[in-house]
């Protein structure tokens, strides 16, 4: 049984108050939700769900103000003076190319996550790509951070101290997984170019 809406709620709007654009460390948020878990006010099989709802959500309205908001802001006369269409053209060219990384990566860093997310709407990206990198993303950071609050909750405010080694280590993994996944890619691409090219030579 639930011990209260309290706690989850607290998490549900202090995230959504960090995607609106307040500075609210948005971890933090989540870190204090699984400190909740371990004080015994919330479940943790419920914490994490409220989270990962509160999270998508937060980050689909910065993505659909993107969209929405940038995307007219760039139709005004003085915005395509300055930047002009063959200028918009490379740099969605640029984005289209590493969309996936980037949105990817930016869930795990506080300080871009916000203009990434409002530049992948404002160029175009598909919303159910957005919402399934992303969530992947947060399917590894908001267990992580919440689970950090409930396995530490006895030592919150040194907890809190030390969330940027966390989000480093995390940001580090994230990275190791991106590079290998280009190798990766990488060698698939080479093995193709190698069997096509034997196909080839026995005609």
């Amino acid at each position: 049984m639930l011990d209260g809406f309290g706690p989850y709620l607290g998490v549900l709007i202090a995230i959504w108050i960090a995607s609106a654009g307040i500075p609210i460390p948005e971890d933090i948020a989540l870190i204090g939700g699984g400190v909740a878990c371990y004080w015994g006010d919330a479940h943790l099989h419920f914490m994490i769900p409220v989270a990962m709802f509160a999270v998508l959500s937060g980050d689909s309205f910065i993505f659909c103000l993107g969209h929405h908001w940038a995307s007219s802001l760039l139709e005004h006369r003085l915005v395509r003076w300055l930047a002009t269409p063959d200028r918009m053209a490379a740099l969605k060219a640029q984005f289209d190319r590493h969309q996936l990384k980037t949105v990817f990566i930016a869930r795990f860093l506080p300080g871009a996550r916000v203009m990434a997310f409002l530049t992948a709407g404002a160029m175009g990206m598909r919303y159910w790509k957005f919402l399934s990198i992303n969530g992947l993303a947060a399917l590894i950071s908001v267990p992580v951070f919440v689970s950090l609050g409930y396995v530490f909750g006895h030592s919150y405010e040194k907890l809190k101290a030390n969330v940027a080694d966390v989000e480093h280590v995390i940001v580090l993994a994230a990275i190791g997984v991106g590079v290998a996944w280009i190798l990766w890619l990488a060698y698939a691409r080479s093995a193709r170019a190698r069997e096509a090219e034997r196909l080839i030579g026995k005609r």
